[in-house]
């Protein structure tokens, strides 16, 4: 495959960074808004292109080491490598997003994210309430 370099513009629903190449998006998992990155082609569509992180360039003040010796193998922890502030603001974008673009709501009233105490070793959900 091929080598891109790319400016990361967004998170996906996912965790996966989005870049441009030429227009298409480019879909780069580890990586962060912001970040200039080198990553190589592994599968192309005509409206997208998936890749692999090569090489962070420009790191995000927002990177931090992720905890788990796993991360990035077993695919459980999609945003480890994110500072947990950063991760809750990403978060709560995407659900906002979601709602306006799936479930065509505008300016619905959003509380906000409501910390875990502990960043590590628990699971959450989230309840809608119309």
């Amino acid at each position: 495959m091929r080598i891109v370099d790319l400016k990361i513009e967004d998170i996906a629903f996912g965790g996966k960074g989005v870049g441009r190449e030429n227009g298409k998006a480019v879909f780069v998992p580890y990586t962060i808004e912001g970040e200039t990155i080198s990553a190589e082609i592994v599968r192309e569509k005509k409206q997208f292109a998936e890749a692999e992180l090569v090489d962070v360039k420009e790191s995000s003040l927002d990177r931090v080491t992720p905890e788990c010796p796993y991360f990035s193998r077993c695919g459980g922890c999609a945003y480890q490598h994110i500072a947990y502030e950063h991760q809750l603001a990403i978060k709560w974008r995407q659900v906002r997003d979601v709602l306006q673009r799936i479930g065509k709501l505008k300016d619905v009233p959003m509380r906000p994210i409501i910390p875990s105490p502990q960043q590590y070793g628990y699971r959450s959900r989230i309840t809608v309430h119309a």
